[in-house]
């Protein structure tokens, strides 16, 4: 009896050799940063992109051999839209959990939806073409207020946060270090985050603490947040320990 990863798996060897046998891209599902890493691990026929509406973006779209059949960038099935209250001034104040609930109460898988963005009481979520008339014509409101649904083109650029530069003081700039650091845990609780599979470096799962990060490596930690490594700077403190520069969403 096959397990839930080899199911997946399963469905991502489908998709790529339907790509392959009637020369026309696939797709996923948006797909969350596990099952991510199962593709990127994964033997496949074809080359594949993923993309989840905005460069940072966690949950993503796979698309197979669109590139190699057309030598154009994806075309992605999906659709921004943009959730907001229709009385701003007499709003509750909505969080993520709150945009999050409402979704999901319209009997929506979470697949069908990649990440939600809050900026000023407004969600802003990218979501399959397919599902987007649905939302449009069922949501109504979110958590006892009364929205509006649209879809825009793109997702307005002021809606995303601006990553913090900061410098954290670390042992190293190996992995379970910099997590320990930057989010002021003890390193036994770090390599307990990793080794419960709750650690991605560039989407695919984290399997050994001792990794050692490099420009631009993106580390994403459920339940806590991402950062970027920057670089680590050549002025060490007195204990020889490494002064790191990141960027903390």
């Amino acid at each position: 009896m096959k397990n839930e990863n080899d199911i997946i798996i399963h469905r991502f060897e489908d998709l790529a050799e339907r790509s392959l046998c009637n020369y026309t891209p696939t797709y996923t599902d948006f797909l969350d940063m596990n099952e991510q890493s199962m593709l990127s691990s994964s033997y496949l026929p074809c080359s594949f992109t993923l993309y989840g509406g905005y460069e940072m973006a966690e949950r993503k779209i796979a698309c197979f051999n669109e590139e190699e059949l057309t030598g154009e960038a994806p075309d992605f099935p999906a659709v921004w839209l943009k959730i907001s209250p229709t009385a701003p001034k007499f709003a509750n104040e909505l969080s993520h959990r709150d945009f999050l609930g409402a979704l999901m109460n319209l009997g929506l898988e979470r697949c069908v939806f990649g990440d939600l963005i809050i900026n000023e009481n407004t969600c802003f979520v990218y979501t399959l073409e397919k599902i987007a008339p649905y939302i449009l014509e069922s949501l109504t409101t979110v958590s006892r207020t009364k929205v509006s649904c649209q879809t825009i083109d793109e997702l307005p650029a002021m809606s995303l946060k601006e990553p913090e530069e900061i410098t954290v003081i670390a042992s190293s700039n190996r992995a379970d270090a910099l997590i320990a650091s930057v989010y002021n845990l003890s390193r036994s609780d770090a390599l307990s985050l990793i080794e419960s599979g709750k650690v991605f470096i560039n989407s695919v799962v984290l399997s050994q603490n001792h990794k050692t990060l490099k420009e631009n490596d993106t580390v994403s930690t459920r339940g806590f947040g991402r950062f970027v490594f920057v670089a680590e700077t050549d002025n060490k403190t007195r204990s020889g320990k490494s002064r790191i520069v990141i960027k903390k969403f």
